[in-house]
């Protein structure tokens, strides 16, 4: 990998790191939760290059960062959602693999980060609906889990609608980096065509 691209991977790794230690460390940063932008990351790597190494940093900087929140709140370090984070990160990392093919078209990169966001609000929720003693085993459980979550917390909703809004911002900075370095990362033919894709 070229070593702009390796700059490239890494200044978005060490942004996310910085971004989900730094927001929960600020006062009244219970309302960024959510708003990690994880997907984004992670379908950028892959479309970066679909080197392994590369999926390790990306999958990496969602357990770092994790590990590090869990301590921040008194929580036990490892539980089984890092696990089933980290598979379904590794998992949208392979799937996003064919966006190397399409390097610098902005739809693509878009349309894979609100499915990867789509898709894992659901497996979390599902999880939480197959786990918690506050739902009924039943779909209409299920759709609880998936829109209004347990009473007492915030609905489910909005941190899909979060997640959402801070993985197509981080996208959309991903495709702005990535013009600016064209050259040593893509063919400028292909980078100009993102406005139109």
């Amino acid at each position: 990998m070229e070593k702009r691209t390796w700059a490239i991977a890494l200044l978005l790794v060490v942004s996310v790191l910085a971004f989900r230690i730094g927001s929960a460390s600020l006062p009244g940063a219970e309302g960024l939760a959510g708003f990690a932008p994880l997907a984004a990351l992670v379908l950028g790597m892959a479309m970066l290059r679909p080197q392994a190494l590369v999926a390790v940093a990306a999958v990496a900087a969602f357990l770092v960062s994790d590990l590090i929140l869990n301590g921040m709140h008194g929580a036990a370090l490892l539980h089984p959602y890092l696990l089933l984070n980290a598979g379904f990160y590794g998992l949208l990392f392979l799937a996003g693999r064919p966006l190397a093919n399409r390097l610098g078209k902005a739809a693509p990169y878009l349309l894979a980060t609100v499915g990867g966001v789509i898709a894992f609000h659901i497996a979390a929720n599902t999880v939480a609906w197959l786990s918690s003693p506050g739902y009924v085993p039943t779909i209409g459980g299920w759709i609880q889990a998936n829109t209004n979550g347990l009473p007492g917390f915030p609905p489910a909703w909005m941190f899909l609608l979060k997640s959402l809004v801070g993985n197509l911002a981080f996208a959309g900075l991903f495709l702005i980096a990535l013009r600016r370095t064209a050259p040593a990362t893509a063919p400028v033919a292909t980078v100009e065509s993102a406005a139109g894709a």
